[in-house]
């Protein structure tokens, strides 16, 4: 009896094997290895490599918080936390096999986009490819670098596809920030408006919270008033976050644009001595050229704003974003 029964469990055994040796997933070379694709500890990855075939690829960089592709460009940190989905949050939604696996192979091959992560000390982590989408959108091919079988993935709970969250280019993940301070930080603000004068000022810090205005253009008519403290405490707060709408370092037109006189100019002094400059030219006057901004009134129809700094940057930003800093010489006064 216990012959037949190791017998009858033997037989079992090699009836399995057979089955899978004669499966699509082992033709096609399926391994636990080739499953190596989501990596959940994200906190341990220090550099990603991104390498579209028809390009030359680039890293993304971990400092601190924040992500950077080269020494001066950070990574908007929406595009991060989708990258990080990506990576850390992908389940095998099937294995495709036949044509339609030989088929992701060689759009890996045409079109794919190489990932790869490493930790401080450079080791890999993860190495694959990022393939094409299912014919539905709701999948991505993945491939182990050195394997033979895909995999189609996708994130839990989420009907869409990954591909798109590495498609990105350095323009595409810049950080979308443009000023970020604390009020505590600012010790002066000048706001010249060149086309109407009689609106320009200087908010400087006097000594903590103290803060006194003064004209950019002096004149009489407004000597003797009082500060509105609270006018002043929201205005700096408007500080707080700014963000561009688009990123605009290529545009063809930037010189055409900044030759003409701006609406605004803003020049900042930081507590710790670090000095701002933004110009700020209405995105309407430029595209109906009969149209020029003067006044602070004019506003209502304005929309959008191209907008230079100290360093070169170049955006568009909304007005409905800015609008608070965007105020005349009597906003401070009771």
């Amino acid at each position: 009896m216990k012959n037949i029964l190791i017998l009858s469990i033997l037989g079992l055994c090699l009836l399995g094997a057979y089955f899978y040796l004669n499966s699509d997933s082992a033709k096609q070379g399926a391994k636990v290895d080739d499953r190596a694709l989501a990596y959940k500890s994200f906190e341990d990855v220090d550099k990603i490599w991104i390498r579209e075939r028809s390009s030359e690829g680039y890293f993304i960089n971990r400092r601190g918080d924040s992500w950077w592709y080269g020494d001066s460009v950070k990574v908007s940190k929406y595009v991060m936390l989708n990258m990080e989905r990506a990576i850390t949050q992908p389940t095998i939604k099937y294995i495709p096999t036949g044509n339609e696996a030989i088929g992701y192979v060689k759009s890996l091959n045409q079109i794919g986009i190489e990932v790869r992560l490493y930790d401080s000390k450079d080791k890999v982590l993860r190495d694959y490819w990022v393939g094409s989408n299912t014919n539905n959108e709701t999948g991505t091919a993945y491939l182990v670098r050195g394997a033979k079988q895909p995999y189609v993935m996708e994130l839990p709970f989420v009907e869409g596809t990954l591909r798109g969250f590495f498609l990105n280019d350095p323009d595409q993940i810049r950080d979308k920030t443009i000023l970020a301070l604390n009020p505590e930080d600012i010790k002066s603000v000048t706001v010249n408006y060149p086309k109407d004068t009689k609106n320009a000022f200087t908010l400087s810090r006097v000594y903590n919270e103290e803060f006194k205005i003064e004209e950019l253009y002096p004149s009489t008519e407004l000597e003797g008033r009082k500060i509105n403290d609270k006018a002043v405490e929201n205005y700096l707060l408007s500080f707080r976050t700014l963000n561009c709408e688009t990123h605009e370092h290529k545009n063809p037109n930037r010189a055409k644009i900044t030759e003409r006189v701006p609406f605004c100019v803003y020049d900042m002094t930081l507590m710790n001595g670090e000095k701002l400059n933004y110009k700020f030219w209405p995105l309407k006057d430029y595209l109906e050229l009969e149209t020029n901004t003067k006044a602070i009134e004019d506003l209502k129809k304005v929309e959008r704003f191209f907008v230079e700094n100290e360093k070169g940057d170049f955006y568009i930003v909304q007005y409905r974003n800015f609008k608070g800093l965007m105020v005349s010489y009597n906003f401070f006064y009771q």
